[in-house]
């Protein structure tokens, strides 16, 4: 009952096995302005809500099977997810020029709790929004890396 099908997915797969690190490419992640990703971020917040609550589940059905990291690191690491997610939707929405929605996005999340260079990408967003700034030219002027590169 959730448009985020990969948690569910990947929490059942973790029942059938352990996953492993590799330095291959399994899997693509296409970012762009009318994904699920782009409509969902900060406004379904049941849904993600919801997402980790399955893993908190699926966690405690693992228990003495496996080495599991704590509850409160689990909840910390979803929230802090959960904040990069939002900042990189709101660097694809300054990028489209939707700039009120980057900026509802940006400042809705600053409730979440995260540390201080998250709130300080948030704010970066909402004030980039509000001055109509497309952070990926900025980025790229600097010489870094565009966390969105394949939409520029």
């Amino acid at each position: 009952g959730t448009p985020h099908w990969d948690y569910p997915t990947f929490l059942a797969l973790s029942r059938r096995g352990l996953f492993s690190h590799t330095r291959d490419v399994v899997g693509i992640w296409r970012k762009h302005g009318s994904s699920a990703t782009v409509a969902l971020a900060g406004r379904d917040l049941g849904g993600a809500n919801l997402a980790m609550t399955l893993a908190l589940q699926t966690r405690q059905q693992l228990v003495g099977q496996r080495r599991l990291p704590a509850v409160g690191m689990v909840r910390r690491s979803w929230t802090e997810a959960s904040a990069r997610n939002i900042v990189q939707v709101g660097r694809i929405l300054l990028r489209e020029r939707r700039y009120a929605e980057a900026r509802r996005l940006a400042w809705g999340a600053m409730r979440l709790k995260v540390g201080a260079a998250q709130r300080l990408k948030m704010l970066a967003i909402a004030v980039a929004a509000i001055g109509r700034i497309d952070l990926e030219r900025i980025s790229r002027w600097r010489g870094r890396r565009s966390t969105i590169e394949e939409l520029v």
